[in-house]
């Protein structure tokens, strides 16, 4: 066959320059050390410790490795920086807000980056877990890398808890302008925006802001990350803002997968791309222009081997837009892509930024319910040339072209979805080829010469099956699959579970893990999903100490969420949560790990019973307990109040001795020094066996099942404070309670060096 269109001559190794003319500045007032002292000596391994080292230590040997990395705040030691410098974070171990950001202007060469990563065999616990910096939702940035930070690595961390004061820049890694870093084996995730932040799209996970020609993008790999925000408000963000490659990650739940930038995306996939909580921002799966729709750029975006699919319905799926000079062409190359969702524009064409674009579409097998497969934004400008071979669109309208100068198409495989099963396309096997006389096998032009990266393989699907090589002369099939003669051609695929998502607060954020009292009831709550389709059982199952299994709840299909109560006795037990999914074949698991610890003893003066505080009804007195006989709101509601004097300052809980018998008779109101609201100051008390002590929670923005603040803390001033009590549910009763303060962490401790 004869094709009647041209392709721009490529290589493997394709240049991927980039020109810009705009500048970005980012520049905050706040002051910041840099450290950029002389790096012509030789580069050295530290290690860090946030749990047993010491700033004072020398940090070059596990045995004293430092408290915190040189950039971090808080800072006290000595370092004097050399390219190639390794940073070893131990694992198992939390960096909290007190030392975050880490901030610096310093890095190594383009083939000698400074290393920020892990060694498996140093960690804290019973097995190897990533290093964790959280945020804690008070920090906007963990990795904050200024201009001259060019030549990273940064590897193998739990990047999480980032909360975006501001609608720019604000992500658990933002570089300004750097080049030559790549991000690797990361898991990004957990980001919340402040209620201040009406306008979505530029904060979250990854953030890069272009600044002066040619950076910005050169050598900026992000890749083997899983990247989401399921943990976090879910509706915000953007996982990755302006990246250059970005390959073999798990990208999702945000409203923004990849907005700007992306010259080479592959082998990834992008799931639950949602809708933002601001109505003005449309959300896209990936969109394409490697420029930000401003830079002048001569060279292509590659977009292949990547598997979308689940909830993208709301989303442009792939976006590619563009602005060059009269001097070139913007390229796109999108091929071997695999996209099973139900939505409106697999691929959106925008030519806003000028007419000088021109689409490659090969070999890709979509899959479109009520949408159209290939879409060109009508403008007063237009793309240049499309081409679209070898594809397989199931579903849907195939071309909508709005005017395009010059469209290309052949040997393109259109089915309805009743006509695809029939031909044996079906999701169970991803819609590849099941029989060798599918009609999409040997119906393919062959485009070997193109020389485009991984072309002449079919498709990986997000990294889940090994690419095919296609032949090298004979035709090729039509779609992202090569049919090999084996019939289902992507064998079994194991679960995927979500991490372990828990309601209660951390009550020692200053030691590893989650730290728990004694008292609390804790949801835990998990997603499971089979990428074939498979029915799939699920287990929720804890060990104590180490010891043996024991199977809390065991189902199939929609895993729920569960309730645990740590009652009194349990301190100093660690729990092992898992949730584990199999499909029959595989089995795949998440696991939390839980301490209990004892409540702070209550202090002299500090426990109170019940009926000695100033008690109006509807609440009476009977038995040294309190009640009401009738269920109330917040303002009729029967009325204590409990004066205490703070002598010292701090953060503290209340314990609660009562009797809740039922899910009908289990909550009051309870506030500190102002009256209580409903419904976000509602105590919901787990049920009671009998009078059994409980931690004060509050509903907070949560439900009557799953409150927000477990434990609630009170941070007291010292002086007069008072306790205010409001009668809610009938029947709930209160013995006596205590106000038990949270032990402060230990001050300006050193660990002197060894003799």
């Amino acid at each position: 066959m004869k094709d009647s269109f041209r392709f721009q001559s490529l290589s493997a190794n394709i240049d991927m320059t980039m020109r810009y003319f705009r500048k970005f500045t980012l520049r905050l007032a706040a002051a910041c050390i840099f450290l950029m002292l002389a790096s012509s000596g030789l580069a050295t391994t530290y290690y860090i410790d946030f749990v047993t080292g010491s700033d004072s230590n020398n940090g070059q040997s596990t045995t004293a490795p430092w408290k915190r990395h040189p950039f971090m705040v808080g800072w006290a030691g000595s370092y004097s920086h050399a390219v190639g410098d390794r940073f070893i974070f131990k694992g198992g171990v939390t960096w909290d807000r007190t030392c975050l950001p880490i901030q610096f202007g310093v890095g190594g060469t383009a083939n000698n980056h400074d290393y920020y990563g892990v060694s498996p065999t140093w960690y804290a616990g019973g097995a190897y877990s990533r290093p964790i910096f959280d945020a804690q939702s008070a920090i906007g940035v963990i990795f904050w890398m200024h201009q001259g930070a060019s030549g990273v690595t940064i590897d193998g961390f739990d990047l999480r808890g980032v909360q975006a004061g501001n609608n720019f820049g604000q992500s658990s890694i933002s570089i300004e302008g750097c080049i030559n870093l790549t991000v690797t084996n990361c898991w990004i995730h957990k980001w919340t925006h402040a209620a201040s932040v009406t306008t979505d799209g530029q904060f979250g996970g990854f953030f890069n802001t272009p600044m002066g020609q040619h950076a910005g993008l050169t050598n900026v790999i992000i890749t083997h990350c899983d990247i989401g925000n399921d943990d976090g408000d879910r509706n915000s963000g953007t996982c990755l803002y302006y990246p250059g490659e970005v390959a073999f990650c798990k990208i999702h739940d945000s409203p923004e997968g990849i907005l700007h930038g992306g010259y080479s995306v592959h082998d990834n996939e992008f799931y639950n791309i949602v809708p933002s909580y601001d109505p003005a921002q449309h959300p896209n799966v990936a969109y394409l222009d490697a420029w930000n729709g401003y830079y002048n750029v001569n060279g292509p975006c590659l977009f292949y081997n990547n598997y979308i699919h689940g909830d993208v319905s709301g989303a442009e799926v792939i976006y590619p837009n563009g602005s060059v000079s009269a001097a070139g062409f913007a390229d796109f190359y999108i091929y071997n892509n695999v996209v099973i969702a139900e939505n409106y524009k697999t691929i959106d064409i925008d030519a806003w930024g000028g007419a000088a674009m021109r689409l490659y579409i090969f070999n890709n097998t979509f899959v479109n319910n009520s949408g159209t497969h290939i879409r060109v934004v009508p403008r007063t400008q237009v793309p240049n040339t499309i081409s679209y071979y070898n594809n397989h669109f199931v579903g849907g309208t195939v071309y909508y072209p709005a005017g395009t100068l010059n469209t290309y198409s052949g040997n393109n495989l259109v089915h309805t979805l009743a006509q695809a099963t029939v031909a044996g396309y079906t999701l169970a096997n991803f819609y590849a080829p099941s029989l060798s006389t599918a009609p999409s096998v040997n119906a393919a032009t062959n485009f070997t010469g193109l020389g485009l990266p991984s072309f002449t393989w079919d498709t990986s699907r997000g990294n889940y099956r090994t690419p095919i090589t296609r032949p090298a002369t004979a035709a090729w099939d039509i779609g992202a699959y090569a049919f090999t003669g084996a019939g289902i051609i992507t064998g079994n695929l194991a679960p995927v579970v979500s991490p372990i998502i828990q309601n209660a607060t951390d009550v020692d954020p200053n030691l590893a893990g989650l730290q728990l009292y004694e008292g609390t009831v804790v949801q835990y709550s998990g997603t499971a999903s089979d990428p074939n389709g498979d029915p799939i059982t699920w287990q929720w199952i804890y060990t104590v100490n180490g010891g043996p299994e024991v199977v809390f709840q065991s189902g199939a299909g929609t895993v729920p969420a569960v309730s645990f109560s740590y009652r009194t006795g349990m301190a100093g037990s660690t729990y092992a949560w898992k949730l584990r999914v199999s499909d029959g074949t595989a089995t795949t698991e998440s696991v939390l790990t839980v301490a209990v610890v004892a409540p702070p003893a209550a202090g002299q003066g500090l426990t109170f019973e019940a009926e000695l505080g100033v008690v109006s009804a509807p609440f009476v007195t009977t038995n040294g307990y309190i009640l009401q006989s009738t269920q109330t709101g917040v303002t009729n509601g029967g009325r204590a109040t409990y004066s205490v004097t703070i002598t010292n300052a701090g953060s503290y809980v209340i314990q609660a001795l009562v009797n809740a018998p039922d899910d009908g008779a289990n909550s009051f109101y309870l506030n500190i020094d102002t009256e209580p609201q409903d419904p976000s100051m509602v105590w919901q008390i787990p049920v009671t066996s009998g009078f059994e002590n409980r931690i004060v929670n509050w509903q907070g923005n949560g439900t009557w099942d799953n409150p927000q603040f477990v434990p609630k803390v009170f941070n007291l001033t010292g002086g007069l404070h008072q306790i205010i009590l409001r009668g809610r549910e009938a029947n709930t009763q209160l013995d006596r309670f205590s106000l038990l303060r949270v032990p402060q962490p230990p001050q300006n401790l050193r660990i002197p060096p060894a003799p």
